[in-house]
């Protein structure tokens, strides 16, 4: 824990240079025009919501950093990862309205939890959980990207991540 937090003055800085960088070729959701999201998430988190499309997404330099443990997330090849309020997508993944809404989960903790505690609670997750499938902020997202690829009856998205929260960090996220 100790170790997390001793970097976050790092990941702050670098986070925020990702945001400023992409700032301009960022898009809100909204703008896609996807049918099925409006149904799920409210007009304000798509609006919210920044995309930026890139031919590969940015990851944080955690190992340089001295974080032991996350070789794995440095390594493994994603369509997205999520920043504070913008998330990055490859081109090629711009049309998967399903993936959207796993950033968009992403967003949302991201906006309940802080930016400090989502990043402990992801690094954490991740270390303590077995890595990336295993980490509880993933498995959230992943359960409603499933559902939603599979639903024919729209559910409230926002609704569902704030009681994943509550449940697994606590009456108070």
């Amino acid at each position: 824990m100790t170790e997390l937090r001793q970097v976050l003055p790092m990941a702050r800085a670098w986070i925020g240079d990702i945001l400023e960088r992409h700032r301009h070729a960022a898009k809100s959701v909204a703008s896609f025009g996807f049918k099925r999201l409006p149904d799920y998430l409210t007009k304000e988190t798509l609006e919210r919501a920044r995309v930026v499309l890139l031919d590969s997404v940015p990851k944080p330099p955690l190992s340089a950093w001295g974080v032991a443990g996350m070789a794995d997330f440095e390594a493994q090849e994603d369509d997205g990862i999520t920043f504070q309020h913008m998330y990055s997508l490859k081109h090629s993944c711009a049309a998967d309205e399903s993936l959207h809404l796993h950033e968009l989960v992403h967003t949302i903790q991201l906006q309940v939890l802080g930016f400090e505690q989502f990043l402990l609670a992801y690094a954490q997750g991740h270390l303590a959980c077995g890595g990336y499938a295993g980490n509880p902020l993933e498995r959230i997202a992943f359960d409603l990207q499933g559902r939603f690829q599979q639903s024919q009856v729209a559910f409230g998205v926002e609704r569902l991540v704030l009681e994943h929260l509550n449940r697994t960090m606590g009456s108070d996220p």
